[in-house]
């Protein structure tokens, strides 16, 4: 009733909780349905029913989903999803927040860290499947090298396990890296902190539905130290735009981190051809004009 008193052409899902309520809210109404889709549906995130609930509320009540990412389009299928129903369509990014041309020397400054010195940051909310602990590891083996390199972990605990938080500074007093690890918490000059940063790092223990960070670092014309799974996949070329390694494999990303902080001037290429691949594929107009082309295609059949 709600949706025709104010006149809805079309209902558009953001969430999967939306997507349950909203999608038979809309069917009912008798009105074009799209389920922005960011999850990848799996053992490792939903348990049996849920995945199911999901599959069945996709290819009962919804016209047409937008998964941000093919590994998301693959899992839902993968589970019984309708592959008609799929759009894959990467989510856009501020091209012009996230550049290499930002400045990160007051990040520096406030930091007390000079130009020249080598720093390594991860940006994530503090969760155990994030892998910080395996990024500390990989640091304390960068440092053994590099004594003056400093590594910034920029997030704040969004879930409540704080104990993961003390785990993550004790973690840091047994590498001896209390020095050099800089626990920011959570900020909002992403771009700046990441204009600041030599390399950025992601290091999350399962596969990404996207992987927002590693292309935002690509856009800032960073190269990327990045887990090789799920959307990452799809967003990071194996050595031109950064370095893919195995999850849970410090010894492995210590190594890529080495191999690069080594080679300054594959660092800048590595920057360079990420900020191209960011404006090919991450461009936030390009595709916003997609999902209203999908809009458009649902609104003239219906």
């Amino acid at each position: 009733v709600w949706f025709r008193k104010i006149k809805i052409d079309l209902v558009h899902l953001n969430s999967m909780k939306a997507g349950f309520y909203g999608s038979l809210a809309g069917r009912l109404a008798g009105l074009p349905v799209v389920w922005d889709f960011k999850d990848i549906i799996s053992a490792d995130f939903f348990p049996a029913f849920n995945r199911r609930l999901v599959v069945k509320t996709g290819n009962t009540f919804v016209n047409r989903l937008v998964a941000n990412s093919q590994a998301i389009r693959d899992a839902y299928i993968a589970q019984g999803g309708l592959p008609e129903k799929v759009d894959v369509i990467i989510n856009g990014i501020e091209l012009d927040q996230f550049h290499p041309s930002s400045s990160g020397e007051s990040i520096r400054v406030e930091l007390g860290l000079t130009e020249d010195t080598p720093v390594i940051s991860i940006f994530s909310r503090l969760d155990r499947w994030k892998g910080h602990t395996y990024f500390l590891q990989a640091a304390a083996r960068v440092a053994s090298e590099f004594e003056d390199a400093r590594f910034l972990v920029v997030g704040a605990l969004t879930f409540d396990d704080q104990a993961y938080v003390d785990e993550l500074h004790d973690l840091t007093r047994e590498l001896n890296l209390e020095d050099r690890v800089i626990y920011l918490g959570f900020r909002q000059d992403i771009a700046y902190l990441m204009a600041a940063s030599d390399i950025i790092v992601h290091a999350s223990t399962l596969p990404e539905p996207l992987g927002l960070t590693p292309m935002e670092s690509q856009a800032a014309g960073k190269p990327v130290v990045a887990v090789g799974a799920g959307g990452v996949l799809e967003t990071v070329a194996d050595g031109e735009t950064g370095l893919l390694v195995p999850a849970k494999d410090a010894g492995a990303m210590a190594d890529a981190l080495l191999d690069l902080l080594r080679h300054p001037e594959r660092r800048k290429k590595m920057g360079e051809d990420g900020r191209t691949r960011a404006e090919s594929l991450f461009d936030l107009n390009v595709n916003a004009r997609r999902v209203q082309d999908v809009y458009t295609s649902l609104l003239e059949a219906t």
